[in-house]
């Protein structure tokens, strides 16, 4: 069912409730400005005044007042001696950069401004069913993160925050016992191969990303304890992915895609695959219990790119067109992520 915030009913007919998600757009914008600001960091040694912040970020004392004042409202951040001096919440703690979990980089790169152009197109994408960002800033997603290292940045990090917490489930919720090698196709910073490796030793694997984020990938998996058991391989998976593995995992890689597209992404796996070589995607389904941000999540991937949340159904078509057969699905503890195991047909 929809999350119990957002209930239907005579109960739930109030206008102020709309109201309060009108007002979230404001929220939202000021939250990330305060992480565009880096004012958790700031604040991890203890209370400052927002004259010592100014000075730090570089803004306008009386204005960034305002933006703290209405942000420890709703419990992001804590004024302390009447305001005079400015301390990290519970909440903004989850700010900080330095933090396990932080949602820090999710929320610079939601406060993007073409990310906000890409939103602000959402009528264009519901009366053509084409791309939000395409139409609001002059190319797509994938050519902007492809060719700007910041915005790829933005958005690798941001991606990061939610691998992380899904990884481990998948880790978990899949038995890679009948692999001893793995390649992890657009795995973005190597979340999901960090955390397969971890969880089995025998297992060694190669990401395989486009160039700059790979690079990246590198960097970060060189900082995890893996015992090099890894490999960095970039390139374009609408060309070659590395041939050989006993699986091939696709991580939230195909709803980023058409249905045109996403078989295309198949057939260069199915391409590079043994016959006794396996896929494992892993994906969000859309099912009538899904969460309210599972559903947003789907609305996400309207606006910026010209995938979305395929059925299971929609899955097993597709998948059937690229040469594979089902063999199994499997839940994880997440439950907006489902387990596809294929082989070819």
């Amino acid at each position: 069912m929809a999350d119990k915030e957002y209930e239907t009913g005579a109960a739930a007919a109030d206008p102020g409730r709309l109201i309060a998600i009108l007002h979230g757009t404001w929220k939202a914008r000021a939250l990330q400005v305060a992480a565009e600001l880096g004012l958790a960091d700031l604040l991890a040694g203890g209370p400052r005044t927002v004259e010592q912040l100014a000075e730090a970020t570089g803004t306008h004392a009386p204005s960034l007042r305002r933006l703290l004042r209405a942000l420890a409202g709703i419990g992001v951040f804590a004024e302390r001696d009447g305001g005079a001096l400015v301390a990290n919440s519970p909440l903004s703690e989850w700010l900080r950069t330095d933090r396990a979990g932080s949602v820090a980089a999710q929320a610079r790169f939601q406060g993007a401004p073409w990310n906000w152009r890409a939103w602000g197109a959402l009528p264009h994408s519901v009366r053509t069913g084409e791309t939000a960002f395409d139409q609001a800033n002059g190319q797509s997603f994938w050519t902007l993160t492809g060719q700007d290292p910041a915005a790829a940045a933005l958005f690798n990090g941001a991606m990061a925050d939610v691998s992380l917490r899904e990884s481990a489930d998948v880790a978990a919720g899949f038995d890679f016992g009948g692999a001893r090698t793995v390649v992890d196709v657009g795995g973005g910073l190597g979340c999901l191969l960090a955390a397969v490796l971890a969880a089995n030793p025998g297992l060694t694997g190669t990401l395989f990303e486009r160039p700059a984020a790979a690079e990246e990938a590198r960097r970060w998996l060189d900082g995890q304890d893996l015992g090099g058991r890894f490999d960095v391989v970039s390139g374009d998976f609408f060309d070659a992915v590395p041939a050989g593995a006993d699986l091939y995992l696709l991580k939230r890689t195909l709803h980023d895609w058409s249905d045109e597209d996403a078989l295309r992404i198949l057939n260069t796996v199915r391409r590079a695959m043994k016959p006794d070589s396996r896929i494992l995607v892993i994906d969000s389904i859309p099912l009538p219990e899904s969460s309210a941000v599972a559903r947003f999540v789907d609305l996400l991937i309207l606006v910026l790119v010209p995938g979305f949340d395929r059925t299971i159904e929609q899955y097993r078509e597709l998948l059937g067109k690229a040469g594979f057969a089902v063999r199994r699905e499997l839940d994880t503890r997440s439950s907006a992520l489902r387990l596809i195991e294929a082989g070819l047909s």
